[in-house]
């Protein structure tokens, strides 16, 4: 049924004839061809009867003045084909156009007619062709591993024939095979082309050929059957898919040069403006990695999950890079200064990354802090700020046991959060390290050891007050240092275990109270005059050692709170190349 007689010059197998019977009852073919200088006329049919192929009569000899020609008539429709939608003399003709584009393309392209039998209506194939390219058509070659891949590119009006013929094809035997996916190699192509000079929209179409390709077709020539990796050496002569289609879109690259840096331009802005709008945190990442693209038209969410999937892959890479440079030895050879400028080079975007988005994390909570501290006077829900000052910083009820913590500790001193035993708001009596009946319940308590084998067990243990904003008119009987003072007591008193069950010494363990409130007139006499307290020059912190309990204690007003939580964070955006 088949022969392989075409197979040199057409990369097929002449199979394609039959498959006209699967639509129409009876093909004829009336055909003019030349054989040594003469031309000759021959007539034959294909249906489903009999051999397939029934010739009239044997090739006569024609006058050369007939030229060259074939005709095709295709009758009888069956009615599974009928049936479905209307197929028009241009759906036949732009159908034609795609798969013969590389023949028609060329200078001596043959003439195709597609003529509707008994209305004689007529569309030339060639014509439509020529109504909607734009310029010449672009021929481009490359080689690889030795053997030539020529991709031959044209552009076309957008709009100017229905159906969509665009994109860069395999093609075999002048033939068009199917679709090179170029997704990854040339992101570009997905969007709309036009030319930056003068902003006319076009589509492109292209077609790869090799004698390579003919040779790797299928035999019905709808599929490039592509060597397996496992069939290809690193030594081999043969080229990989990979390696081709890498090629092909450097040849793409090149035809469409202008419009595609056009877009990428576009594309690359739209990181930009992201990453100084909404994620400033990815900005080294943008500058280290120059080839990133994501299309012009992505949305925020788009943008956002694009820059996460594609640092997490970075981050990798430049950590098993750091690991490689740091595994080598440092001898008389190496020059360290480069070795650390290198290793920082390196890393610096990852670093930049996750301490931008730590800074930036941190500034919602300094914000947060400043709306708390905001004090409205609400007579009967005053409570409700000291309240919601004591969650911001720690939960409330919870103990460092507890799953899921999201703590503010660093508001108030970054050490806090180094500890191995945390309390807030708990009764000294359930608290998991402390023995004791007392009910009392400081604001927070945190514990912490020194040393695994230390034969007095230090531990240092750090006591946080907090009193509500724009609280005034503190008497005797309020005096928040007393209360310090008593909670003291009851530690020094009491037995103190680390987490492991060996007790602890708790009368000679450090201490050191933060009492954290707004100081009036009130409350400043008695620091300074009842309690010998030393203020700072701002008079927002005043600083008290209290010898006989061994418990240091840090009053500070909550505008110093706002103010030393803001230039932390302040630092640590400027550290992170950000605006504060």
């Amino acid at each position: 049924m088949d022969t392989l007689l075409k197979q040199a010059a057409f990369a097929c197998k002449g199979e394609g004839r039959f498959l006209w019977l699967k639509s129409f009852q009876d093909v004829r073919i009336q055909s003019v061809f030349k054989k040594e200088n003469e031309l000759f006329e021959r007539n034959f049919s294909f249906d489903k009867s009999g051999s397939f192929v029934h010739q009239d009569e044997p090739p006569k000899a024609v006058p050369l003045a007939k030229g060259l020609e074939t005709t095709v008539t295709l009758s009888g429709i069956v009615d599974a084909v009928a049936n479905k939608k209307p197929i028009e003399l241009n759906d036949i003709a732009e159908a034609l156009l795609s798969h013969f584009i590389l023949d028609l393309l060329t200078e001596d392209a043959p003439e195709i007619y597609v003529i509707e039998e008994g209305t004689n209506s007529k569309v030339v194939v060639n014509d439509k062709l020529r109504d909607c390219v734009i310029g010449s058509s672009m021929e481009t070659e490359r080689k690889v591993k030795g053997i030539s891949f020529k991709l031959t590119g044209q552009k076309l009006k957008k709009g100017a024939i229905r159906s969509k013929i665009g994109g860069v094809y395999w093609s075999a035997g002048k033939r068009i095979v199917e679709i090179v996916k170029l997704s990854e190699q040339v992101q570009e192509l997905s969007e709309q082309l036009s030319d930056p000079d003068t902003g006319e929209v076009f589509s492109y179409v292209a077609a790869v050929s090799s004698s390579f390709l003919d040779d790797c077709v299928d035999s019905s020539r709808t599929k490039i059957m592509f060597p397996k990796d496992s069939e290809i050496t690193q030594d081999s002569w043969i080229p990989s898919e990979k390696d081709i289609k890498e090629a092909v879109a450097a040849m793409v690259r090149e035809q469409l040069s202008d419009s595609l840096k056009e877009i990428r331009s576009r594309g690359k802005q739209k990181l930009v403006d992201y990453v100084e709008n909404v994620g400033p945190e990815f900005r080294e990442y943008l500058n280290a990695d120059p080839d990133l693209y994501i299309s012009p038209s992505a949305s925020e969410k788009e943008v956002r999950d694009f820059l996460t999937v594609n640092f997490a892959e970075f981050e990798v890479k430049q950590n098993h890079k750091v690991d490689e440079l740091l595994k080598i030895d440092w001898d008389a050879s190496i020059d360290p200064k480069k070795e650390i400028e290198e290793l920082q080079k390196t890393i610096s975007p990852v670093n930049l990354h996750s301490l931008s988005k730590f800074a930036s994390k941190r500034k919602f909570y300094v914000d947060l802090l400043d709306k708390v501290c905001r004090y409205k006077d609400s007579i009967g829900k005053e409570h409700y700020y000291e309240e919601a000052l004591h969650s911001l910083i720690y939960p409330k009820g919870k103990d460092s046991t507890d799953q899921n913590i999201q703590h503010n500790l660093w508001l108030i001193d970054e050490s806090l959060a180094f500890h191995h035993y945390l309390a807030s708001d708990k009764e000294f009596k359930v608290m998991k390290c402390v023995k004791s009946e007392s009910g009392e319940a400081p604001d927070i308590m945190s514990m912490r050891l020194y040393g695994n084998n230390d034969a007095d067990h230090v531990a240092e243990f750090v006591f946080v007050e907090f009193k509500r904003p724009g609280r005034k008119n503190y008497g005797s009987q309020q005096d928040p240092i007393k209360q310090i003072l008593d909670y003291v007591k009851e530690l020094r008193k009491s037995t103190v275990n680390s987490r492991d069950g060996i007790q602890l010494n708790s009368e000679h363990c450090p201490i050191y109270y933060y009492l954290i409130c707004d100081v009036d007139e009130s409350l400043k006499d008695c620091l300074e005059n009842e309690h010998d307290f030393d203020p700072n020059a701002l008079h927002d912190h005043f600083y008290g050692f209290k010898a006989k309990l061994k418990v240091f204690i840090e009053v500070l007003t909550l505008t110093a709170l706002r103010r030393e939580a803001k230039e932390r964070n302040r630092a640590l955006l400027a550290a992170a190349g950000l605006r504060s």
